[in-house]
């Protein structure tokens, strides 16, 4: 990462790639056997110094809230996946009322899938009606929250014998097996963790909700309209890998004589890829080792739990880690969580900054540090890489945070300022050029009062830019009277509308600590 100027300090920060086990298909035992690791396409989750991947388990806002209680939780239907037809129903979950929001105790799906403990998860929403899961009583530091086996999950590493493509992506492979399920049902499972897939299954969000949250299928028009060029070319990435493993899926389930017939297969491939990218995660070992492929999964229960920053503790940032004990997917607490507190987990470095995580997992988290002005109260720590937004200065592309800006960003507005000012005229900027510009402004440091007041009034347009451009009212609201909008492209126009408004308060708030910065220093 470049270095940054926090106004007292260079900044800069790397990340790790980590390791994990991989477990074979089979018997418990056999799941020791392997073990790997490496980057998640799709996230990671961890401590401060070690990223563990993660891959987008969270529960999808819809217009601020999570896709999935914005509905009525139902298996996916036809055009997706759906959850086995049996004769014998799975048992429901059991709801009482705690306020005027629902409560669902996770017991039943707990003791159908073998986790433990099976009584002290609940799902409830939390304060910004976003669905998450609860404790039902007060947890200490290093406790288990979650303790779910390994036979439980939908495993990359038993990919169905009828998807066999060579190389194929851990994604498409995971995306076979929840396909697979639409095929044999649960019947390939134990029967009671049958039951328990069947009953999560009937509560994850809509195909055409959860379809569009995530950028990877939005419009031209709806990505120009967040206004952030790492969004587009991200999201631009990520449709062709898409392509290819849709491809790839595709051309396995056409070899499937009659068993898909009237159904389009692209659409069931997109449905299953975009469970995968927001409900799966890959999985590290607590000793580190690494040996052989990666283990992705899709792990019902423990994909219930919503996202937070882990680079503090406190109230609002995550309260638990994760990581994989021998056959074990083990969620403890990184610090004492009360009764009726949410379990949060840190989604790690595809969470950050916001337009990677929308892109990634279809939300844009909270920014931290703000008050309800929209201002951040804090300043920001070193490295931190969670709250930024982009700017353009002399034609390159900068990514700025409440209180830091790069030296880079700095440096061309130096020579900006310069070839104004008439100091350098000429256009192709040697080092020894650049060095005499530098010189001109002081060598003590760049970010003079001269150049700080020039970046803090560039920020401020380019923010107000984000607020001022056509079709921010319509995406703030007025929809209501339009007949020919469908309630997926809300979504996704609310989600892109929310990314602008998080990059609008992380500009302002750059722009008065420039000024501030300016005025200390001219003082």
């Amino acid at each position: 990462m470049a270095p940054f100027v926090s106004f007292a300090a260079i900044l800069s920060s790397a990340f790790v790639a980590p390791s994990h086990p991989r477990p074979a298909c089979g018997s418990s035992n056999q799941l020791h056997e392997h073990v790997a690791g490496r980057w998640a396409l799709w996230g990671a989750v961890g401590s401060p110094s070690v990223r563990n991947p993660m891959t987008a388990f969270n529960t999808q806002r819809y217009l601020g809230g999570d896709l999935s209680r914005r509905m009525k939780h139902r298996p996916l239907g036809a055009a997706t996946l759906q959850q086995e037809e049996d004769s014998e129903s799975p048992p429901s979950t059991s709801t009482s009322t705690v306020g005027s929001n629902p409560r669902t105790p996770l017991v039943d799906l707990a003791r159908l899938l073998g986790a433990t403990p099976s009584d002290l998860l609940y799902l409830d929403t939390n304060g910004d009606d976003v669905r998450g899961a609860f404790v039902s009583r007060p947890v200490e530091t290093g406790e288990i929250i979650l303790r779910l086996p390994l036979t439980s999950c939908i495993r990359d590493s038993c990919a169905p014998s009828w998807f066999a493509v060579q190389n194929s992506d851990w994604a498409a492979r995971l995306a076979a097996s929840m396909l697979d399920i639409r095929l044999h049902g649960t019947s390939p499972f134990p029967t009671e963790v049958g039951k328990g897939l069947s009953l999560w299954l009937s509560m994850l969000p809509e195909e055409h909700l959860l379809r569009a949250s995530l950028p990877v299928h939005w419009s031209e028009e709806t990505l120009a309209n967040a206004k952030c060029t790492a969004l587009e070319v991200a999201a631009d990435s990520s449709y062709f890998s898409r392509e290819e493993a849709v491809s790839d899926i595709v051309s396995q389930l056409q070899e499937l004589d009659g068993l898909f017939e009237g159904d389009d297969l692209k659409a069931l491939a997109h449905a299953a890829l975009d469970v995968v990218q927001t409900r799966s995660c890959q999985l590290e070992s607590a000793d580190g080792a690494q040996w052989g492929p990666p283990l992705h999964v899709v792990a019902p229960i423990f994909d219930f739990f919503n996202h937070a920053s882990s680079v503090e503790s406190g109230d609002g940032y995550a309260n638990a880690s994760f990581q994989l004990e021998g056959d074990w997917l083990v969620v403890r607490a990184r610090q004492p969580i009360n009764q009726s507190e949410e379990v949060l987990l840190d989604y790690g470095v595809h969470a950050r900054p916001q337009w990677n995580c929308l892109n990634h997992y279809g939300f844009v988290p909270a920014s931290r540090d703000i008050d309800e002005d929209g201002q951040y109260n804090e300043e920001e720590e070193e490295g931190n890489d969670e709250d930024v937004a982009e700017v353009f200065i002399a034609g390159s592309r900068f990514e700025v945070g409440p209180s830091f800006v790069p030296v880079e960003m700095v440096e061309a507005s130096v020579i900006a300022i310069a070839e104004e000012q008439g100091s350098i005229t000429d256009q192709t900027w040697s080092d020894s050029t650049r060095s005499i510009a530098f010189d001109d402004f002081g060598d003590a440091s760049l970010l003079t009062p001269d150049v700080a007041i020039p970046i803090a009034n560039r920020l401020s347009e380019v923010a107000f830019q984000l607020i001022l451009e056509p079709g921010v009212e319509e995406t703030r609201g007025g929809y209501d009277e339009a007949e020919d909008v469908s309630a997926s492209e809300v979504v996704a126009a609310k989600l892109a509308a929310n990314l602008r408004w998080s990059q609008f308060n992380v500009l302002l708030s750059c722009a008065a600590a420039m000024r501030d910065y300016a005025v200390d220093d001219f003082e």
